[in-house]
């Protein structure tokens, strides 16, 4: 893989950098560095329990603000998804404040990103446009930032998403180390950032380094400076990127113990302080300003190992482990590690019927919100969005599409909150029409509603719209529309 030339980093404000090649007065090398770049996504899905909201915050969301507030050197970049904005924004009325501040002050760079959380590939490119944009006029409203960089969701990567967001103004994202494996790249050139490009559109993409993924915050901070230290390089050009969830920091099992009543976390923020020297703290912006890119690259279309293992029918996922294990027990796992990759997330809709009915019904939806809008010359740039708009996006959340270890599609309550915002929205999109089209000439139509070639009944009757394949004699779901949508 070509790389393109190094070039000398100008620093910040035009300073050298520790480990720059410099020397002390004494005529020694300085010391090798390495830079840091730390990410973190915080996210909690549409319909996901108010119980839940509430103590994610006071557990994890909450005392990880506290301490960045208490260690300014500590760089980091955040996401918050957007159910979780909604909710913070209406019950916890100081963390706007106290996050503006802390990007006011240089501290926190904050990632744009799918408002409500869906996966780009997978939801039809208008409501992917509109939904990285309302983000970008919410933060800089609320924060008075504008990202330049997006989290993608479940880093489910499409070779299409540098046209896609390019023209918004979007600089980087971050995907997993295994993305670039997948590539055919070697692991000991995965660091930086690469370039990723459609059609001329370029994005740069860092790569997220997994055995940080796995330490943090689950060893030591020792030895995770022991890890960094193997990636220091005397040029001090190389960067490590962590990013990971937020719940991490106190959701997970134990973590709130470890990390903050032991002290996990602060210990760790201390540790990086003692060894500014040589660990650089460095949001991805001003890495990306200062540092040139280790090269191109053209990624396929993955996500993370897990999230390909997961998407695996059961039969072959059980292959897969096995491969895996025998390669390992023959020490050839390392080798061949590019060419396992699992399944593609699209998988999910085959595994699961439950998944694909709720995707389907979200397309449906969205042609009709959108017809709905252009025929009363309604923007789809509009800030806040239209009500109809905003509920779909609602209903294009990810988590109820798909599961991992803990829940997601197998959890009712999010399978039930996504599933009725595309069906208001066909109530709603009707609003906007004032009664121009009667409900059952829009919704009574025999068609494929699933995409699967098979025929399935959709009928309005009664103020009632029903789902009746006609494979099995199942009525998956029955939806009482509003009176007043009549």
């Amino acid at each position: 893989m070509p790389r393109s030339p190094p070039v000398r980093p100008r620093g910040r404000r035009g300073g050298k950098y520790p480990g720059e090649g410099s020397k002390d007065p004494g005529g020694r090398k300085a010391m090798k560095a390495i830079n840091f770049l730390f990410a973190v996504h915080n996210h909690q899905p549409v319909g996901n329990l108010k119980e839940v909201f509430s103590s994610s915050w006071e557990r994890a969301y909450e005392p990880f603000l506290a301490l960045l507030e208490k260690h300014p050197a500590f760089r980091v970049s955040l996401h918050y998804s957007g159910a979780l904005l909604e909710w913070l924004e209406e019950n916890r009325e100081d963390f706007a404040g106290r996050l503006r501040a802390l990007a006011d002050r240089g501290q926190v760079e904050i990632l744009g990103g799918g408002f409500y959380e869906p996966l780009l590939p997978l939801i039809p490119e208008r409501d992917a446009l509109g939904q990285v944009r309302f983000t970008q006029q919410y933060l800089g409203e609320k924060f008075g930032v504008r990202p330049q960089g997006f989290w993608l969701a479940e880093r489910v990567w499409s070779p299409q998403i540098p046209k896609l967001v390019a023209p918004l103004g979007l600089k980087y994202t971050l995907v997993d180390d295994s993305h670039f494996r997948y590539a055919g790249f070697p692991e000991e050139d995965i660091f930086g950032y690469y370039v990723a490009e459609a059609e001329g559109f370029t994005l740069a993409v860092f790569p997220i380094n997994k055995r940080m993924r796995y330490a943090i915050p689950f060893r030591s901070p020792e030895e995770i400076l022991e890890i960094l230290r193997r990636y220091a390089t005397d040029s001090g050009q190389l960067a490590v990127t962590y990013a990971d969830d937020g719940e991490k920091f106190g959701i997970w099992p134990g973590t709130q113990h470890w990390v903050y009543e032991e002290k996990w976390l602060e210990r760790f923020l201390l540790a990086l302080e003692e060894n500014r020297e040589w660990v650089r703290l460095l949001t991805f912006s001003e890495y990306l300003e200062n540092f040139p890119p280790q090269g191109r690259a053209y990624l396929p279309p993955v996500s993370y190992d897990e999230m390909m293992e997961w998407a695996l029918p059961p039969l072959a996922a059980v292959a897969f482990e096995d491969l895996a294990e025998e390669l390992k027990r023959e020490g050839r796992y390392e080798r061949y590690r590019p060419f396992l990759r699992g399944g593609i997330w699209e998988n999910f809709l085959v595994k699961y019927p439950e998944s694909n009915h709720l995707h389907k019904k979200m397309l449906r939806a969205s042609q009709k919100v959108h017809h709905a809008l252009q025929a009363r010359f309604i923007s789809t740039r509009e800030f806040p969005p239209p009500p109809a708009l905003r509920s779909l996006w609602r209903g294009q959340e990810s988590c109820a599409y798909w599961h991992g270890l803990f829940g997601g599609l197998h959890l009712n309550h999010l399978r039930h909150a996504v599933f009725c915002q595309p069906c208001l929205n066909m109530v709603l999109g009707l609003e906007v029409f004032e009664g121009a089209v009667r409900l059952a000439d829009l919704l009574a139509q025999i068609g494929s509603s699933d995409e699967d070639f098979r025929q399935h009944l959709r009928k309005a009757a009664s103020r009632r719209l029903i789902g009746v394949p006609t494979l099995g004699g199942v009525i998956p779901d029955a939806l009482q529309i509003r009176r007043d949508a009549l």
